[in-house]
Parts: C-alpha cells; sequence; structure tokens
C-alpha cells in the first residue's frame, strides 16, 4: 500500500474520531469544542489533499459539516430567542 492511500486511510479513521468527540461534547453543551472542531477540519484538509480532490466521502464530510453548522445556527437563535 503506498504511503498516500496510508496517510488518507489514517486521516480518515482520526476524522471519524474527531468527530464523533466533536458531536459528543457539542450536544452535552460543554465548553471548548472548539478545538475538536479545528482538529476535525485539519484531517478534512488532509483527507483531500492526500486524495487529490473530492470524491464521494469527502463530499459527505463537506455536507456533516454544513448540516453542524446549521445546527450550530439554530441552537443560537434559540439561545436568542429564549
Amino acid at each position: 500500500m503506498e504511503i498516500r492511500k496510508k496517510i488518507y486511510n489514517m486521516a480518515v479513521a482520526i476524522w471519524g474520531l474527531s468527530t464523533f468527540y466533536l458531536v459528543y461534547k457539542y450536544s452535552l453543551h460543554e465548553g471548548y469544542w472548539e478545538h475538536p472542531l479545528y482538529v476535525s477540519f485539519l484531517f478534512y484538509l488532509v483527507i483531500l489533499i492526500s486524495n487529490g480532490g473530492f470524491n464521494k466521502l469527502s463530499l459527505y464530510i463537506l455536507l456533516f459539516y454544513i448540516g453542524f453548522f446549521i445546527w450550530f445556527f439554530i441552537d443560537i437563535l434559540r439561545a436568542i430567542g429564549g
């Protein structure tokens, strides 16, 4: 297995773990959930670079980030509203 494929597989595994931790921390409304977000986003960039572009997995990860930011925005609106 070539080095690029190994980096890609490791980045996908670590991205999954860091994203699970991000959702866990954010759903409990605990502090410091920003750091797992940054780690998750960093590994997303590593996935894009090591893969050499977009594939289905990269697009699903992008959809996850869009969904997460919608969830974050709705949480902010709920906090402002009451």
